[in-house]
């Protein structure tokens, strides 16, 4: 019995060390797959704790000058598009009111100069009807002078035509003389040749008959006289002697008047010409004056009465952040809040240049968000390397477009760094109030690494 007892014990011994070697086996074998699994996950996929959620941000700026009458924006609430964020209550500026006196000052000189050119064109015009008037006298004195040499000329030729009658009737008596002397001595010449009266007697009647022919032609030439005085009266070539019979002073009046109304006539062509120029002058003073004063008033209106101006979101999403209050002063183009774009999200993270020419950029990335037990695929948006020198500038950039500025590790300080962002699909719990899309939260990234033959 005690045999038996000693073989089961024995047997039973070798059994628990059979089962002993193969589970020590199976769990070298478990450990050693691990192992390879995890060598192998190491060499396939890189692995980033340090990432965050960014987004994109919009800076809404102040379009006018004024004072916050309104701010309805909260950092953390989540706005519609074309909600009202914002009333601005305009008010002039400084640089407005100066622009704004100086066109009143200009406007001022333009009124002055209209007023002066106005005062020349009256004067000129004033000038020009004196002028005017002044031809008119003259050409009055010339008509009068005109029609006193007219009746001049017509005494002259009544006197004259008075004696060419008066002559002519000399002439005609003297024919008449000569004619009857002619006859007598003609009879006495036939009787002295029939010896009836005396050769003295005869030669008596001769002499006579001459002495009439020649008072005959003396009275004819007197009257040729008189007839060509009478013709150079009419031509106008006594005028020196009618001017003597009138005192000596028609003609000279006469030239004096001409050249004294040819002057007139170039004084009021003159005075016309620069009256037409004033006229001009004034117009375009008076159009770029009334322009001016249209001006002046429109911004009169402007500035003199008060407006709000709405700020509205150019888009829906969340206020990120808040620079200003309600009650303040604000200048133009002043920012005054930022606002969130919960649909341009992504994930962000600073890898060294060595470890970012690894990724494989064509690849999903394994995205889970610290806090969320559920993975989110996103796809590489850039791969973008910053160098050590300028990535201080750089990040500032980019602080001016997203939200957050990428985190450096430490341990990369120094090194060549390149920026990976991710895209990630916006969370419909990111809409919640004070959630800021998940912006600022922390992500663990897995990249898929590019296989060796491809780099």
């Amino acid at each position: 019995m005690v045999v038996q007892s000693a073989k089961k014990i024995s047997k039973q011994a070798s059994w628990q060390r059979l089962f002993k070697g193969i589970l020590f086996v199976s769990v070298g074998l478990s450990v050693a797959f691990i192992g390879i699994n995890s060598i192998k996950y190491r060499l396939t996929n890189l692995v980033v704790e340090h990432g965050q959620v960014n987004g994109r941000i919009t800076k809404i700026q102040a379009p006018v000058f004024g004072l916050i009458q309104a701010f309805y924006a909260q950092p953390g609430v989540w706005v519609k598009y074309q909600q009202v964020l914002a009333r601005i209550h305009t008010e002039p500026t400084v640089a407005e009111k100066q622009s704004l006196l100086k066109l009143q000052e200009k406007k001022s000189n333009s009124e002055l100069a209209q007023a002066h050119l106005q005062g020349n064109v009256e004067i000129h015009e004033t000038q020009l009807t004196a002028a005017k008037e002044y031809l008119l006298a003259l050409e009055r004195q010339l008509q009068e002078i005109d029609e006193r040499d007219q009746l001049v000329l017509r005494l002259d030729a009544e006197l004259n035509l008075e004696e060419i009658h008066e002559q002519q009737a000399v002439v005609e008596e003297a024919e008449v003389k000569a004619k009857a002397s002619y006859v007598q001595y003609e009879n006495h010449r036939r009787l002295l040749i029939q010896g009836a009266v005396s050769q003295g007697e005869t030669e008596q009647l001769k002499l006579a008959w001459q002495a009439a022919e020649a008072e005959v032609k003396q009275a004819k030439s007197l009257l040729a006289g008189i007839k060509k005085a009478l013709n150079a009266s009419k031509d106008g070539y006594l005028r020196n002697n009618r001017n003597k019979i009138m005192g000596g002073s028609l003609n000279d009046q006469h030239n004096n008047l001409l050249r004294e109304s040819q002057k007139q006539r170039e004084k009021i062509k003159t005075l016309q010409a620069e009256l037409f120029q004033l006229h001009k002058e004034l117009n375009q003073t008076q159009v770029s004056s009334q322009k001016r004063s249209d001006i002046v008033q429109s911004i009169e209106n402007i500035l003199n009465h008060s407006q709000v101006q709405e700020i509205k979101a150019p888009f829906s999403g969340v206020i990120y952040q808040t620079i200003q209050e309600q009650g303040e002063q604000i200048e133009e183009s002043a920012s005054l809040l930022s606002l969130l774009d919960c649909n341009d999200l992504w994930v962000e993270v600073i890898v060294s240049a060595s470890q970012a020419s690894l990724i494989a950029s064509e690849e999903v990335v394994e995205v889970k968000l610290v806090g969320h037990s559920q993975a989110l695929a996103g796809q590489i948006d850039l791969i973008q390397p910053i160098s050590g020198f300028q990535g201080g500038k750089e990040l500032s950039k980019l602080s001016q477009v997203q939200a957050l500025v990428p985190f450096i590790p430490h341990q990369l300080v120094n090194q060549s760094l390149a920026r990976v962002t991710v895209k990630i699909p916006p969370s419909p719990e990111y809409t919640k109030s004070h959630q800021f899309c998940g912006v600022g939260q922390s992500a663990h990234l897995t990249f898929r690494k590019k296989l060796p033959w491809t780099r």
